[in-house]
């Protein structure tokens, strides 16, 4: 019983660590050319449209 008990969290023990490595990702400092703010910035490149939902918003703010 306790030998099973022991390979038990043994075995838990060790997937969890060996997870560990890869579970956290940094993918460090972003350049500034990502397409981010794209749509205020350029409404002419607006295909979804989102620059009169955002006059519009704004002008009822």
């Amino acid at each position: 019983m306790i030998k099973t008990k022991l390979a038990s969290v043994l075995t838990w023990a060790v997937l969890f660590l060996a997870g560990m490595p890869f579970a956290q990702t940094d993918h460090g400092v972003q350049s500034a050319n990502r397409g981010t703010g794209g749509t205020l910035i350029n409404p002419g490149n607006d295909p979804n449209g989102f620059y009169p939902f955002f006059t519009d918003g704004l002008f009822r703010f």
